[in-house]
């Protein structure tokens, strides 16, 4: 882990911030996947993927991959 992409250890972390941290983590990474989201938020696989679908559904990220069993996330190039 790189110290300018924190660990959320809390409860109740507002979902803007898990937001920032999922696209500052994609900006920077370049990917994101499910799992670094869980790890990340910190939250269940059900809740990584809700949060995913809806960055996805608002355009903030795009899916990629899916053909194995890892799917990553990017920001979108504008």
């Amino acid at each position: 882990m790189t110290p300018e992409m924190p660990v959320v250890r809390r409860r109740g972390f507002e979902p803007a911030r898990q937001q920032q941290v999922v696209l500052r983590y994609a900006q920077t990474h370049g990917l994101i996947t499910r799992r670094e989201v869980s790890e990340r938020c910190p939250k269940t696989t059900p809740q990584a993927n809700r949060l995913l679908d809806r960055l996805v559904k608002e355009g903030l990220v795009g899916r990629e991959g899916g053909g194995g069993r890892t799917v990553g996330y990017r920001k979108p190039v504008k």
